[in-house]
Formats: C-alpha cells, sequence, structure tokens
C-alpha cells in the first residue's frame, strides 16, 4: 500500500491505494483502499500529516506481510476469544448498516433495528415519531407507477413491485377503515394503479366490490372459492351508499341505501383459488404479486417488535438487501456470516477475516468495500465506515 496525491495543483486529494494482479492477467491494477480528503485540510491540520501517513501506512504494509505467520481461517470457526493474543468480534452488522444508510432510515436508533431483526430481545411499543413512510433515497429506487397494498397482522403495507416497502398503516379491520387508510396512503406518494390484497376476512363479494368501486385492482383468496370453480366469474354485491347518493326510487317507501355492484373477475386454480379483477393477468402473473404477500409475513414474523415504525424500518432494510441481490436470502444468517479475529496490539492491529459466500455476495451488491482473507487497520475502518449509519 502506499500514499497517494491526486487532482490539480491547488486541489489534490490524498488518499490509501494499493496496486494488485487480477488473477490470470499480467498487468497490475490499482484500487483505493480509503479516500483521506482534500491534501490542503490534511495540511492545515496538521503539516506533517504526509509524512506521519506514510509512515504508518508501511508498517500497516509491513504488518499485513508478517500477517503469513498466523493461521487465519478463511471459513468454519473462529479461533476463540480467550486464547492468547487473540480477540474477535462480529463484522457482519455493517451489512445492515449499510442497508439503514443506503435507504435514509439512518436516523432511527439501530441497536433496536438489530436487536429487533437478530431476535436478540422482543421491542416493545416505541416512542419514535418517525412516520412510516420510507425515505426520499428509497423512492428514488422504485417505480410509483403501481403497487400492491397487503395486510399483515392488522397492518396495511403499500410496497412497490420489488417488494420494497413504501408505506405502512395501522386501521380497524374493516373494509372500510382499509379503503381509508389505502387512499391516505396513496395520497402522500401519489401512487399510480393500486392491486389490493386483502386478508381472508375481507375477501368476501361485498369486500372485493367495494375495492374494485374505489378504482383498486384486486388480488384474493378465500374458502367461498372453491365452490366455485375456476374461470370467469362476476362478483355481485350490495355496495351501499353514502348519505349523499342516496336516491329515492320514485314510489313511496324508503329510500333505496345500496346499489347492486358487478365486478367481472377470474378464478385461478382450483387447489389454491385465487381472484382477480385485473384486466388481461395471467395466472403466474397473479400468483406472483400475490406471493409477495407470504414473502413479507415471513420476513415480518422473524423480526422481534411490537412496534409499528420499526417493523417498517426492518422490513425496509431487510427486503433492500434482497433487492439488491435480485433474489431472496435469509437475511439474518447472512449478517450473521462474518466475524474478525484482532492480531496485533492497540497500536497496531490487523485482521484475519473468517465469512461465508452468502455474506460476500450480499454486502458485493450493496457496493461495500471488498473483504479479505486478511486486512489491515485502514481496510478495516474503510469497510466499517462505508456501512456506518
Amino acid at each position: 500500500m502506499y500514499v497517494a496525491i491526486c487532482g490539480p495543483k491547488g486541489k489534490e486529494s490524498v488518499s490509501i491505494r494499493e496496486d494488485y494482479r487480477p488473477d490470470g492477467q499480467e498487468r497490475k491494477k490499482t484500487r483505493v483502499i480509503r479516500n483521506l480528503g482534500p491534501l490542503r485540510k490534511l495540511l492545515a491540520e496538521d503539516p506533517e500529516a504526509i509524512q506521519k501517513l506514510r509512515d504508518a501506512v508501511r508498517k500497516e504494509t509491513e504488518a499485513l506481510r508478517l500477517q503469513d505467520l498466523y493461521m487465519v481461517p478463511s471459513s468454519g470457526r473462529l479461533l476463540e476469544s480467550h486464547e492468547d493474543g487473540y480477540s474477535k468480534e462480529p463484522i457482519g452488522e455493517a451489512l445492515l448498516r449499510k442497508a439503514w444508510k443506503d435507504t435514509g432510515l439512518d436516523s432511527l436508533m439501530l441497536p433496536d433495528a438489530i436487536s429487533a431483526i437478530m431476535g436478540r430481545k422482543k421491542i416493545i411499543g416505541s416512542d419514535w415519531s418517525h412516520p412510516a413512510v420510507c425515505s426520499d433515497s428509497l423512492l428514488a429506487e422504485c417505480s410509483l407507477s403501481e403497487a400492491v397494498c397487503i395486510d399483515i397482522s392488522g397492518c396495511l403495507y403499500l410496497i412497490d413491485m420489488n417488494g420494497l416497502p413504501l408505506s405502512c398503516s395501522r386501521y380497524d379491520g374493516t373494509s372500510v377503515g382499509m379503503l381509508k387508510a389505502i387512499s391516505s396512503m396513496r395520497k402522500v406518494l401519489m401512487v399510480g394503479s393500486l392491486v389490493v390484497i386483502p386478508p381472508s376476512s375481507l375477501s368476501s363479494e361485498d369486500s372485493l366490490a367495494l375495492i374494485a368501486d374505489e378504482g383498486y385492482g384486486f388480488i384474493a383468496g378465500g374458502s367461498w372459492l372453491r365452490d366455485i370453480g375456476t374461470g370467469p366469474y362476476t362478483c355481485k354485491a350490495r355496495i351501499h351508499l353514502q348519505d349523499g347518493e342516496i336516491r329515492r326510487t320514485g314510489r313511496a317507501g324508503a329510500p333505496r341505501r345500496y346499489r347492486i355492484s358487478s365486478v367481472p373477475s377470474m378464478v385461478f386454480d382450483s387447489g389454491y383459488p385465487l381472484i382477480t379483477d385485473i384486466p388481461g393477468i395471467g395466472k403466474e402473473e397473479a400468483f406472483r404479486i400475490y406471493g409477495m404477500k407470504e414473502q413479507l409475513e415471513e420476513d415480518a414474523a422473524s423480526i422481534s417488535t411490537d412496534s409499528l415504525p420499526l417493523m417498517f424500518a426492518c422490513l425496509t432494510a431487510m427486503r433492500y438487501i434482497q433487492y439488491r441481490m435480485g433474489r431472496r436470502i435469509p437475511v439474518r444468517d447472512a449478517i450473521e456470516g462474518a466475524e474478525a479475529i484482532i492480531l496485533g496490539t492497540e497500536d497496531q492491529r490487523f485482521y484475519g477475516i473468517c465469512t461465508t459466500d452468502l455474506y460476500l455476495k450480499a454486502s458485493r451488491a450493496l457496493g461495500m468495500p471488498a473483504l479479505r482473507k486478511t486486512m489491515t487497520q485502514s481496510m478495516m475502518d474503510a469497510y466499517m465506515e462505508a456501512g456506518d449509519a
């Protein structure tokens, strides 16, 4: 490693770099280990900053070469921390911190979030005033042209088509309460078309007709669907009118307080039937969208908290890691999959890394610095800072 000073005169920047040779290639390449900022600022703080930095980097480089003398495992269990000259610490939480930072949730108290995701303790309630709406940085990743609204344990979650949570809200468990909550979340985020996946308790013909009457599409499952076969089906239900919509029928008697609503729909699969009113949608796509509900429920069940804002934030971080990787992974397993053996003294420390392939793939997907089998203090500082919330 070496100290590099680059840039036009008067605007130079300082970084720590190293040369390496990619596998199978003869030519060397250079990579940045750590950026240290403008030269002018470093010299203003300490006129001897560059010389001190070069001395420190030279010592780290020598330590890295000597590290081959130690037995450092690349997989499996680490050496126990009580062994002479060694200590160890988990570094996998940097993965979660990076997701927290990228999704704009870094103002949230991270220790509670880590405990909730790792299941270390049950987090009950919260005094946080954070709104349950995703950040602008995450919105930039999402497409708001269409979204899906899902009920999980009596709470509504608005997610995009990649499964990233956009907003969440509690409601009273009724069809009318659900529609009011959906309308409120949709106005805040200016979502385009919306697909509602109601809970089984709100998947009757009356509830589905209410959803369709608001202009939303629906995909629902329910035991009552098993009795009607598959194929085209028309939901018919009485839609109760509001007071301002009441009209007399033209003859004596009470005013009409409802109208019959007919919703053309399609029922898929006799074994696990789904019903939808989305025109032209195929069975495969309907089950893919409906599967988002099961995926989100599975992730939510692994989070130990009764706090809605914290649950929303934890789901956002977990789903973001999965989104970046392009597939669903056990996020907890990935976070637990990295530890470091700390070698040396407080003045000159270097690290032996023990990690899993799943963790390495997740860290690459989030754009974190590369973890290596052996790392100097500067390398480790740069790595941890990348995920520092």
